[in-house]
């Protein structure tokens, strides 16, 4: 039958805790998986000295599981990241892992391979816990987190309403975690979406043309994955350098893609489709105001304002500031 489930892994800065994602994946019950770990030339090395090849290779060779290991030259972002294990991949199913986090129950991935197979969907969701190696000093953030992923749809979904109720009605999340995939949707959602670097949005980018294209969804409410807010360009730590900010506002480019894919088949998106994808990159350009704000460290507030600026365009992060003041 060939492998079933291609389990990819971008890394970029987490080496520290990749053994811990990897050997998350080892303890599966399910045989007929690949691990396809890229890295998008992160330089890190774990407690033990390794790099993310070493480790990936500890892990999975030891374990005897099936692995392809590939590295970046120089830093691309996540989407082409995750677009480059795609291609490197075999298997039937995809399942994308952010490479801090890790599979807390070790039936996550036969259980929802089995739902796949039992109602023939393109997504099989499932639901995760938020969590830390800090849980009383990061108590807010764990708590903020979980209110934000409640979000959920139980049972089956078809056609359009996959879309509709994550992008228009938001009644469920569009993390690329936590979901099973078949590979031919993943191979054509990225055939829509032309070079981008992203590090922030880049799930919704990805999420938006697979709920387009997707025609069936299953949701089941176990709880197979952990979300780690340890780490990564989205957790709560101090922005203390220029290129970090830029990063978050790499949303930006996200929008672009969106807007010029909306353009081009205009008639096929409702109006309100389009305001509420409008909406949602008010809502991330307003996310970087208020990270700005209280991330960005004071020295840097002044540049990082201009950049945002530039990557935005200063007369819609005007608006957008305008929009706030008139809330308050």
């Amino acid at each position: 039958m060939g492998t079933l489930i291609s389990v990819c892994v971008p890394v970029f800065g987490t080496e520290a805790v990749l053994e811990r994602c990897l050997l998350s994946i080892v303890e599966q019950d399910f045989s007929s998986l690949e691990v396809i770990v890229v890295n998008d030339a992160s330089t890190g090395k774990n407690s033990k000295g390794w790099n993310a090849e070493k480790i990936t290779k500890k892990v999975l060779k030891k374990n005897k599981i099936p692995y392809k290991y590939a590295e970046h030259k120089t830093n691309l972002g996540l989407i082409e990241t995750r677009r480059d294990a795609v291609a490197l991949s075999s298997g039937k199913y995809i399942f994308i892992m952010d490479s801090d986090d890790f599979l807390s129950n070790p039936c996550a991935l036969s259980k929802l391979y089995c739902v796949a197979q039992t109602h023939d969907a393109d997504i099989v969701n499932s639901c995760c816990t938020v969590w830390s190696n800090f849980p009383e000093e990061r108590a807010f953030a764990v708590k903020d987190y979980e209110k934000k992923m409640s979000l959920f749809i139980p049972g089956p979904m078809e056609g359009h309403d996959i879309f509709l109720n994550f992008a228009v009605h938001k009644k469920y999340l569009g993390f690329l975690w936590a979901k099973l995939y078949k590979k031919d949707l993943v191979k054509k959602a990225f055939d829509a979406i032309p070079f981008t670097y992203c590090v922030m949005a880049e799930d919704y980018l990805l999420f938006f043309f697979l709920s387009l294209f997707a025609k069936k969804y299953y949701g089941v409410e176990e709880r197979y994955y952990s979300y780690s807010i340890d780490s990564g360009v989205s957790s709560y730590s101090k922005i203390n350098s220029i290129s970090q900010w830029q990063k978050q506002c790499t949303a930006s480019s996200v929008f672009n893609v969106l807007f010029a894919y909306i353009e081009e088949h205009y008639d096929d998106f409702t109006p309100e489709e389009r305001n509420a994808i409008r909406q949602q990159c008010n809502q991330f350009l307003e996310n970087n105001l208020t990270c700005l704000k209280i991330r960005v460290a004071p020295q840097l507030q002044e540049q990082a304002y201009a950049l945002l600026c530039e990557m935005w365009g200063e007369d819609y992060v005007k608006a957008i500031e305008q929009l706030i003041q008139q809330k308050q």
